[in-house]
């Protein structure tokens, strides 16, 4: 039990955060902070999408979020030791990198409006923007 506890805390802080960052507006921190979509983009819209049953939008919004609740269940399998760390690095790796080329494809071929890539609508532009440092 102990073990599993290291891993709801930390799930728990992050799921504060960005219930926080929600909140006030921000969404997403890292594109927030980048101005560049994250590998993860689109993952709570699609899985609020799939609690309505909608597996059309779940999937516009993340072709791979079957494969978050998934990487989820393997962590805590591992946890509580009942997953072959071999077999659980291996799936960790393949399910990042499947998230990564599935990211990165998603820059050319999707319309733009999950993943999108705009450094200049980072948090330091929009900043200096505000103060007029850009104008």
């Amino acid at each position: 039990m102990e073990r599993l506890k290291k891993l709801i805390v930390p799930a728990a802080i992050i799921g504060v955060a960005y219930l926080i960052f929600t909140l006030i507006g921000v969404g997403c921190p890292i594109k927030f902070i980048t101005g560049v979509s994250c590998p993860g983009c689109g993952i709570t819209r699609a899985f609020l999408s799939l609690i309505k049953l909608d597996l059309a939008a779940a999937y516009y919004y993340h072709p791979l979020f079957p494969l978050a609740a998934i990487l989820v269940v393997m962590f805590v399998l591992n946890e509580l030791g009942k997953i072959r760390k071999k077999t659980f690095d291996i799936s960790v790796y393949v399910i990042s990198a499947a998230f990564i080329i599935a990211w990165i494809l998603r820059f050319f071929f999707s319309d733009g409006a999950i993943v999108s890539f705009n450094p200049s609508e980072n948090i330091i532009f929009r900043v200096l923007d505000y103060i007029g440092a850009l104008r």
